[in-house]
């Protein structure tokens, strides 16, 4: 986990962007530690930089937002499948208990 001054150092981003983004939910279900500081993961910090990388970077950065647009559908895919797996399994067993 990242603090704020960590996640502003991945990111290249100010404090106050940073918790600008958090406040209007652009990064989605910011964590807190036991002293309700936000912190981030690599997810997190992948998210961000994806934010980044759409808003402030123009025309000449579409081929690497078609990138990080495409890995992020990839996972996605990925994260889809793991939940269908999930799913025929609860069903499996709900069949078992029947």
């Amino acid at each position: 986990m990242y603090s704020m001054k960590q996640a502003c150092q991945k990111t290249d981003l100010s404090y106050e962007t940073l918790k600008l983004y958090c406040n209007q939910r652009l990064v989605p279900n910011v964590k807190r530690d036991h002293n309700n500081r936000r912190v981030f993961d690599d997810r997190d910090i992948a998210w961000i930089q994806i934010i980044n990388c759409l808003s402030m970077k123009g025309e000449a950065s579409i081929p690497e937002r078609k990138r990080i647009l495409s890995a992020k559908k990839d996972d996605l895919i990925e994260q889809m499948q793991r939940i269908r797996e999930s799913i025929d399994c609860i069903d499996h067993k709900r069949s078992f208990y029947d």
